[in-house]
Parts: structure tokens; sequence; C-alpha cells
């Protein structure tokens, strides 16, 4: 019949083919069907308008496409703009369902109920389409009351995800693999589609009640490590399998969790659900965290750095979720869908992001529906009255649909016998590339569910994770691991370990070669090798040495003590010459004659037999009466604390861990050196050779310690040099050799001096300790928590050298690491070399050598600045050029010029103001005025030549003659000071007015430096005392001009004069003067314009326009 529909176009020919395959079916007329859509307006779930609303339009589409013979569609979609939450839709549905039945179909129509996809409401308006006997299809499981068909013989779900078969696959998977005890941790957060808490008590409540499994349930706090880590902890003493119920962005820091916890070790696996690929409602269920992931309420996931350690733990991890073909049907289906969503409702689906399976689902729906009923119509024969009944009957339409498979868009679709759908699943693994692939499946079968494996020609393609086979139920020695049997193994296990150890040492012992060993040791021991006469040093060359200097440890009782900020002073090793070689040589005070014993020579055999580029070789002893003097290889570079203390050196990074390797390196020689450890390590006993190679002091002692003298030891400055000492060797005696974890407590603090170029607990801003040495030891031995310890900033080194500094002051011993671990971990800091000791001695020097230069350079520089500022402050005291002429050791003649212009002024009433006024008030008055002057004067071809009080004296023309040009400089400035002064303001009187009197005069004078210790530069001739009589007979706020500079300005026509007339001037006789006004600047010349104000003064003078303005007095 379908071929027939296929091949003809119109209705006779249709009908005539029906005849010829014997199928006579006649439709008087076309059905009105009405398909009822419920839906949530915008795109929150996976059923509202956005998500849904594109593949309803396709189903519709296809289903005129396919019936429009004997059925006319009409679409009725019932939603709301502000129903947008399964809660208004519970609300709401029932009410729309009985306004559309009996308002606007009237009566009793043929119609499809589509959703709601809510289930409250999906189960309210499950009850109206039983009374109406109309057929209901819902996308979603529902509510579980919704499985019993008798209450809803109507509705059928088409729900890719129905509760009761995911519970029958997880006990599939638990039955297949003999798992009967399981954990479930449920995450209710980020749960858009509120999916996971009825998951989580549905699977719970089955696999216990239902199918006998031993289930244990846990609501957590993804986002709560600790919350996590204590259900984790729960879990691990009650089961193996952990069953996880969570938004796919909670499941990785979970897995992280259970990383950290030791529980993804292959004894563990776990399970987690991604009903199908959507980062959009369920979450980025990925190993991988990449910046830029989207996340709810989120733009981005910022990276945590533990990509790696996500992929490791989720080795142990199965998803299970829902499985579809990818037909070539299918494929051209989704792409339809994403292109519809994309253009008619602006929903765009991810780059891989799978296409809605429960939007899919309502496509399903209307193809089933629209089946169905064109067969009830075929099939009810000729009268019309009995095909609209049977369109019209919902329980039939139903029947027709249940127990059966119908292939759509490349799909199986499975309706069993109780209306529900039968969805295919899979169990995923994550493969060698990262991603989940899937190793078993669930397929939808007629009433039954098989199960298959992929692909079929391997034997189980699951890996699992550290093992061979899955893990047991539970392990052999139990959750806490406290089976009888298995510690009675354990206890078996250790004896036979003890007994071949004991049984190997003893065989060993017998096998050594004690007696050769012995005789080659009486050799050694008999043979005075370490034995120095005095003699055979050198006394004459016997000085302190002069090189770098060190504080070396090597102090005796006649040396100084190192103190701290209070008492302290510089300790330098001393020198001898020994067999022609330079020794440093340590002094110390003995009770009684050095005689040593057997025990005693072994010591010093071990110390001969130290040899090692780290390790500072020993020479010998020489014995007094009550001294004794150790003899070891000179370093001319001094101590470690020297070289870090040095400012002057600019130690980098690479440098500094040269010098750091090199201790490790020595103390990892000590340590499994016969000496075993230090038990003095301080940074004075790390001594630098003329190579920069660093070389370890003052070890292997401790056999001296008890010929020496003691002194009084409350002096509290002795306590810095226990700043090294560990706490608990500080709260007990330490053993005379020290101990290896104390040596590792020692190396940290050094660490801390490299790092911060200071003394230890110092700080490198302060040259003084911030604690007295001893409270610092007293605050150390009372262990506080946290432990006092050197206050270093994280960022002032790189963090990997800043946790080994850390570990290696742990207050707790069994804490700290070995030299060993610690040279392991030190060369895994970025900018560690790695090179040969040339390579490295070369790279050194030439950092040493660039330090050199740099300070060099540094000093050159500072050198240059001070003689620019010398050199500044002479040109203010000097004309630059005769400043010049004495800097070149040359005399300075003095030089008669024909013609200067010389400027004179004071203030009127000055006297009086300065009797009314302070001390420091006349002073700020005079500062601000000059300044101004100052100011001013830097716009011109002038120079100041010196200030009395409230005169002030200018002269233009010399030192460097200008022609006639010191005319117009002078006026133009005594002007532009004329200006400045009526906008100046008093700071202690800001309403009174300067009154500026101003004398020019122009003529011959001579010019001089007179005085050695303060020189000046001074003027001499009779144009001196004429330009200050024309000051003293001038006015107020007026510029007195004599007869000589009036006919050298009118070389320029822009200035404005009035004749005052003749005066009579002291020792002058009558003379004519002038008033100089104002300069009219020609059109399009730009007047002189003074220079910026000065700060202190309050000045609001500004410069005459370009205009020809006329400059007023």
């Amino acid at each position: 019949m379908a071929a027939c529909r296929r091949g003809s176009g119109e209705k006779l020919a249709r009908v005539l083919c029906l005849l010829a395959v014997g199928v006579v079916t006649v439709v008087h007329a076309a059905i009105d069907v009405a398909l009822v859509e419920f839906i949530l307006q915008g795109e929150r779930t996976t059923t509202s308008m956005k998500v849904a609303g594109p593949i309803f339009d396709i189903a519709e589409e296809d289903l005129r496409a396919k019936y429009s013979d004997i059925m006319n569609f009409t679409r009725v979609r019932i939603f709301d703009q502000n129903v947008t939450t399964c809660e208004l839709m519970d609300q709401k549905a029932t009410f729309w369902a009985t306004r559309y039945f009996y308002r606007e179909a009237q009566g009793n129509p043929v119609m499809g109920m589509f959703g709601p996809g809510c289930p409250t409401a999906a189960a309210s308006v499950g009850h109206l389409a039983r009374a109406w006997n109309k057929q209901m299809m819902i996308p979603i499981a529902g509510d579980p009351a919704i499985a019993n068909k008798k209450r809803y013989p109507t509705l059928t779900r088409v729900s890719p995800y129905i509760q009761e078969d995911l519970n029958l696959v997880m006990f599939n998977i638990l039955n297949t693999f003999k798992w009967s005890t399981v954990g479930i941790l449920c995450d209710d957060a980020n749960d858009l589609l509120a999916i996971y808490v009825p998951m989580c008590t549905a699977l719970f409540d089955s696999l216990r009640l239902q199918y006998n499994v031993s289930a244990s349930r846990f609501y957590v706090n993804a986002s709560n490590t600790d919350n996590v880590k204590h259900y984790l902890d729960e879990i691990k003493s009650i089961a193996r399998v952990v069953i996880i119920i969570a938004h796919g962005s909670r499941i990785r820091p979970i897995m992280l969790q259970a990383y950290d916890s030791g529980m993804t070790n292959g004894e563990y696996v776990y399970f987690a659900f991604e009903l199908y690929n959507s980062p959009r409602f369920f979450g980025y269920l990925q190993w991988q965290l990449p910046v830029g992931i989207p996340k709810p309420n989120q733009t981005y996931i910022p990276d945590d750095g533990r990509n790696e350690d996500a992929r490791t733990a989720f080795k142990s991890l199965f998803v299970i979720s829902l499985r579809y073909e990818v037909s070539d049907d299918y494929k051209k289906f989704t792409e339809k869908v994403k292109r519809v969503s994309n253009e008619s409702y602006g929903y765009a689906y991810g780059p891989n992001e799978d296409v809605n399976p429960f939007a899919v689902a309502y496509y399903y729906a209307l193809s089933l529906y629209g089946m169905v009923l064109n067969d009830s119509i075929r099939n009810a024969g000729p009268e019309s009255k009995n095909q609209l009944a049977a369109a019209q009957n919902g329980a039939k339409l139903s029947s027709l649909m249940w127990g059966k498979t119908f292939p759509i868009v490349g799909q199986k679709i499975v309706i069993n016998k109780n209306g529900d759908r039968d969805a295919d699943w899979s169990l995923k693994q994550m493969s060698a590339d990262g991603t989940f692939q899937p190793v078993r499946e669930w397929i939808a079968g007629p009433g039954k569910r098989n199960v298959t494996m992929l692909p079929q020609h391997l034997t189980d393609p699951i890996v699992w994770f550290n093992r061979d086979s899955q893990p047991p139920n539970e392990p052999r020695c139990g959750y806490r691991g406290i089976k009888q049997e298995c510690e009675n193994e354990q206890r078996k296990i250790l004896a036979i370990a003890l007994s071949s150890v004991v049984g190997l040492v003893f065989i060993c012992a017998i096998a050594t070669l004690l007696i050769y060993r012995k005789i080659k040791l009486e050799s050694a021991l008999s043979d005075p090798w370490w034995r120095v006469e005095k003699e055979e040093l050198n006394q004459a060359t016997m000085k302190q040495s002069s090189q770098s200097l060190s504080k070396l440890s090597l102090k005796t009782a006649d040396n100084t003590s190192h103190a701290s900020s209070v008492g302290k002073t510089q300790v330098f090793a001393k020198i001898a010459s020994y067999k022609g070689k330079t020794v440093a040589v340590k002094k110390m005070e003995t009770i009684r004659r050095f005689n040593p014993t057997r025990a005693e020579l072994k010591e010093i055999k071990k110390l001969r037999d130290m040899v090692h580029e780290n390790i500072n070789r020993f020479v010998g002893i020489c014995v007094e009466d009550n001294q004794v003097q150790v003899l070891t290889e000179y370093c001319t570079k001094g101590s470690l604390s020297d070289v870090m203390e040095n400012d002057a050196l600019k130690l980098d990074w690479p440098f500094r861990f040269s010098l750091t390797n090199d201790l490790i390196s020595g103390m990892s020689y000590l340590h499994e050196s016969p000496i075993e450890s230090h038990g003095n390590l301080t940074s004075s006993n790390c001594v630098i050779d003329s190579r920069f190679v660093l070389k370890i002091t003052d070890y292997g002692m401790a056999f001296l310690q008890q010929f020496a003298s003691t002194k009084d030891g409350d002096n509290k400055s002795d306590y810095f040099r226990l700043l090294w000492r560990a706490p608990e060797h500080l709260r007990a005696p330490m053993p005379p050799k020290g101990t290896k974890l104390g040596d590792v407590y020692s190396f940290g603090i050094i660490v801390q001096e490299v790092i911060l170029r200071c003394e230890p607990f110092g700080s490198p801003d302060v040259k003084r300790l911030p604690m007295d040495p001893y409270a610092i030891i007293t605050e150390v031995i009372k262990g506080t928590n946290p432990p006092l310890r050197p206050h270093v900033p994280k960022d002032a080194c790189p963090p990997e050298l800043y946790n080994l500094m850390e570990v290696a002051w742990s207050e707790d011993p069994e804490k700290r690491p070995t030299f060993k671990e610690i040279r392991s971990q030190f060369k895994k800091i970025p900018g560690v070399e790695t090179g040969n000791l040339m390579d490295n001695l070369l790279k050194r020097m030439e950092t040493y050598a660039t330090d050199l230069e740099a300070l060099v350079m540094e000093r050159t520089e500072a050198f240059l600045e001070e003689k620019r500022k010398s050199e500044e402050l002479l040109y203010q005291v000097l004309p630059k050029s005769v400043a010049e002429r004495l800097k070149q050791g040359k005399s300075v003649e003095p030089e008669a010029f024909e013609k200067v212009s010389i400027y004179f002024s004071d203030i009127v009433g000055f006297t009086t103001l300065s009797a009314s006024s302070t001390p420091m008030q006349v002073v700020d008055l005079l500062n601000d005025l000059y300044t101004l002057f100052d100011s001013i004067l830097d716009g011109f071809d002038v120079y100041k030549v010196e200030t009395i009080g409230d005169a002030y004296m200018v002269v233009s023309g010399l030192p460097i003659r200008n022609g006639n040009l010191h005319a117009r400089e002078i006026a133009r400035m005594s002007l532009m000071l004329l200006e400045g002064i009526k906008k100046f303001k008093i700071r202690h009187r800001p309403t009174d007015q300067l009154r500026l009197r101003i004398g020019l005069h122009a003529g011959p004078c001579v010019a001089g430096v007179v005085g050695l210790k303060m020189p000046r530069y001074c003027l001499f001739g009779d144009t001196v005392n004429t330009a200050n009589k024309m000051e003293s007979h001038g006015e107020a706020l007026k510029i007195h001009v004599s007869p000589e500079l009036k006919i050298v300005l009118e070389d320029f026509p822009t200035f404005d004069l009035t004749l005052r007339g003749e005066i009579e001037v002291k020792g002058k006789g009558l003379m004519t003067t002038w008033w100089l006004n104002g300069e009219n600047v020609p059109e399009g010349e730009a007047p002189p314009v003074a220079p910026p104000e000065a700060p202190s003064a309050e000045i609001t003078a500004a410069a005459p326009t370009a205009s020809a303005a006329k400059i007023a007095s």
C-alpha cells in the first residue's frame, strides 16, 4: 500500500492502484485531525520551544506529505510566553487541555495530544486523555505512576530514557561482573532537567528492593572536596563499585578526589550516566578541561592544570548512555533539524553536540500517530462514520502501536506491550585516544533485551585499569583489610623476609674481607701523615686573609663569635703556608695535649679519605701543648655567607642554582661516606674557591670536641650560630656527629640565605635581624603552630625551590627528604644547569665579569651624574663661558665691553613691609618674587648679576656680545617683569600690591671674576653706577630710561617711550630721561612670551596677544 501511495500522483490513479492489489478503501472526505502540542517557552529543557519546536515542524510537514489525501492536519500549539518551567506548566496544562477540548474543538474531534514534557503535567493531562479516549504521546519518562497503563490506557511513552530500563541495564552490568555491593553518590547541582535526584532515588530503591543488591546512598557536594573525600572514605569501607549520579561538570571533581584518595588504582570501578552528548543539558563529561568549555551560568571553566591526573582517574570510569544508529537517513534528518533550529528558532547546536533525543521523540510520536491513524481509517470500511469513529478511538489507536517495532528515519523504534518505548543503551569506556567508546550494548528487541559485545571480533574489549580482570566485589582481605587469613599471611611473609635478611647478613659477614681490611686499617692508622710539625708552617705568612675574607665557622675559643645585630664582628679565616701552598688554619684551645687514640685515628683517616670536588680537603693537624691547629684547603673567595651578603655582586639565579647544586652534591657525598653527617652545617662552613666552586668544610670534627676548652655560654650573641640547628637538637642534646635529618634542616636555612641574600631569619631590606638570636632560638624551641621559620615571599624564587626549602625545614624530622631525594627534585627546577663542571665554571666566570662591568658602569654613571649637578650649580654662579675657562684651568682676565645694557630694580616700601612681617615671611616673599623673575629671564638674552635684598641686577650684552640687541632684550625683559609684578600675590598679605621701580642704562663696562673661595662675576664702571641712579630716581611701577639707552632703542621703533624731562641726578647733574611705557608689536609678529610661572608664586600674569597690543606699564 505504501508503494501505491509513492507511485501514484492523482487520486484516480491511487484508487486504481489499490484495486490492483486487492485493497479497496473508499475515503469519502479527508478527516480533520488536530495535532495538539503542549510545549514550554524558551530553551531551558529538552522539550522547550526552541529545542522541540523545529522537530515538531518537520514531523508535521512529513505527515502532510504522506497522508494529505485522507487527513487534513491542523497544528494546535498550546503555550504561554511566561511558562518556561515545569513548575508553571504543572499549573497550566490541565486548564489548557480542557479549554481547548470543550471550547475551541467543540466536541469530540480527532486529535492527538503530544506532551506536555513535564512529569506532573503529563500525569494530569493523561487522565483527561483517558476520559476523552484520545491518543496521548509524551517524549519523557514522566511520573512512575504513568507506567500503570490500566490507569493510562491511551498514553504512550516514546521517551528514549525510561528509568525502569536504566535500572535493568545497571543490574545487568552488576550481575555480569558479579558485583553485589555498590555505593551511590548523588549530586543535584546544575540539574537543569531535574532528573538526578529522581534517578538516584529510583535506582537506589530498585537495586535494593527489586534486584537484592546491597546499595548505600550518599548525597554529596562535588564542589566541596572535603565533603566528597568524606563520602569516598565511607564507600571505601563498604564497596568497590561506585555509581555517580550527577551533572557532567561534577564528575571530574569527584574523580580527581578519588584519585587523590588513592581510589583509582584499579581496585575500584566507577559508573556515571550521560544520556546523550550535550554539554548544554548534561555538562561536559570528559577528563580534559581546556579553557573555553561552556559551563552553566559561567562563560568559561578555568584550567586547573590537572588534566593528566583526571585522565588517569577516568581509566576507572564507565559511562552509561543512550545508543542510536547513525544511519545516512538519521544523519540527513539531524542536519535538517539543526538547520531549521537555527533558521526558524535561533537555536544553534554546538559543533559536536548531538540533536536532543528527547526532542526527536516528538518526531517519532507524530510519525507513529500518523501510521496507526492511517491504518485505522483505511481498515474501518467505506462508511465515513466508521472511519471517523476509528480515528477518534484513542485506546484502539494505542493497541495498534503497542508491542510492535517501527522503522523511522533509519532508527528501529520498539514500543513494548506496556506502551513504552524500549531504547538501546551503551556502556562506554575511555579508549587510548582519551575519548569514550562503546564496549557493551543493550539492544531493544520484541519483549526482551539482548546483550551484545562490540566489536564482534574481540573476545572482550573492556580493559581493566591495572588489572587483568574486573575488581572483585570484595577484596580478599575485606574492605578494611582486617580478615584473619590475610593477617596470618602477612606474618608469614614478614618471618620469611626477616629470616632471609638475617641469613644474608650472616653469610656476608663470614665472606667479607675482615682480615685484609684489618691489616690495611692498622697500616693506615700507624702512618702519621696527618701530623704537621710547627716548624713546617711558615709562621711569617700567618696572617688574616685580605681576599673576600670569610666568616668561616672555623671559629675557636680565641675567635670572636658571629653575633646578630648586637655586637657582631667580622671573623676572618687565618691562613698559613704549608709545603708551598696556602692553607686555612683553625685554631682550637685544648684542655690537654692532643694524643689521638685508635678510635680518633680512624676518624682522622676518614677525613683523609673524603675526596670530592665539593668537599674541602683536609690537610692535617698541627699539635702544640694546649692548642691544635686544623689545616684545610684554602678557598680564596670566602664563604657562601660572604658572597650572599655582598651587595656589589649581582648574582643571577643560574649562579645561585650552581652554588646550591654544589652544596647538595657535597652533602649527598658526605651522607653516603663513613662520616655520615656534618652536624654543624652553616653558610659560613660553605666556602668558595677561586673557580667559584662551593666546598663544604668543618666536617668530621666531633672527635676534637672532647679536647676543646669551653667558655661561658651565657652570652646571647653566641646564639647566632644556633640559627641553623634543627629544633629537635635544640630541645635535646645533639649527638656529637649530628644527624642527617638535622643537616637537611640546616640546608633549608641556607636556601633561605641564598634566596634572600641575607642572614638566617633576616630580610634583604633590613640589615638587622627582626629578632634577637636568643629570642629566635627560644621561639623555635617552643615549637609553636605554625613553627617559627624564616619569612620568604613565595614570589622571591621559583616555586619548586620554595617547596624544597619548606619541606627541608619541616618540624617533623621524618617529613624531611634525604639529600638524594633533594638532588632529584632540585634537578627538576627550571634553569638548573646540568652541564659539566667546566661549562658551569666558564658561565660563572662570565657572570662574575659581567657583574664587575655592571658595577664599573654603575659607578661611572653615578660620577657623571654628580659631575653634571656640579656643573649646573657652577653655571648658576658664573656665566657658562667663564665657567668653562675655569674648568679648563685657564685664568679669566677682566674684559672690557663697549656697550651693554644694565637693569636695576627694587621694591618701593620694602623696608616698611619687612618691618611688619616675620623673617620667614620675608624670605618666602623674596623667594616667590625672584623665582618669578628668574623664570621670566630664561626667555631673554640676559645674565642675572646678583640680588641684594630687594635689589635685582641684570645685564645684557655680556659675557657674549650681541651687538645692539642688548637694549631690546633688557627693555622687553623690563616690560615683562613689570607686567608680572602687577599680578604677583603676597602669601601673607594677598591684598597688598608690590611696587617695582626699574632703572635702565646703556654704556661701557668691565667684567671679571673676583675672589677665590666664593668667586663672583662682577661688573665695574660708571655705567653700573648710572643704571643704579636711574632706578633710585625713578618711580614705582615705571621703567626709567637713561638718554644713552634711549638712543640705542631708537634702532627698534616698536618701543613706546615718553619724555620725562630734565631731572637733577646726584653725582651726574642734569639729565634728560625717559619713561618706557610698552612695545607696539607689528601685526603678524609674535611678541616675547614669558616662560611658565614659578610654582611657588601665586601669579596670573599673561603674555600679550599676537595682535598689535600695547604692553602698558
